[in-house]
């Protein structure tokens, strides 16, 4: 039996480039495969802060880019794109400033849980 899930999700994504070009800022000189590990360890560090039981964390895509996903729950998801970005949603204020990496509020193309 297949089963489809949501067209789309309202959340803010991690904002992978925004993090590089932060990461690049600082240290110019570093090679591609430590600018990598880098973000790759400061993604995992900002998931652990998420609070799963007042977000979830799912796969979208915007423009073609993918993004982890930290939406507010089963009323952000659905098949409904403009009625998705009448929500108001606030940053999950418990990420303080990690809030810099977060792209959105915005509607992605939801990929997978």
């Amino acid at each position: 039996m297949d089963i489809e899930g949501p067209k789309y999700v309202l959340g803010y994504g991690i904002d992978r480039k925004k993090l590089n070009e932060l990461i690049l800022k600082t240290a110019p000189d570093i090679n591609l495969s430590v600018v990598n590990k880098t973000a790759n360890d400061v993604i995992e560090q900002l998931l652990d802060r998420v609070d799963n039981l007042e977000h979830e964390i799912v796969l979208g895509k915007l423009n073609g880019d993918s993004f982890i996903v930290i939406s507010p729950g089963q009323e952000a998801f659905g098949d409904n794109c403009e009625d998705l970005k009448q929500k108001n949603i606030r940053p999950p204020e418990y990420l303080g400033s990690w809030q810099i990496l977060l792209c959105g509020p915005t509607v992605f193309e939801f990929s997978s849980f």
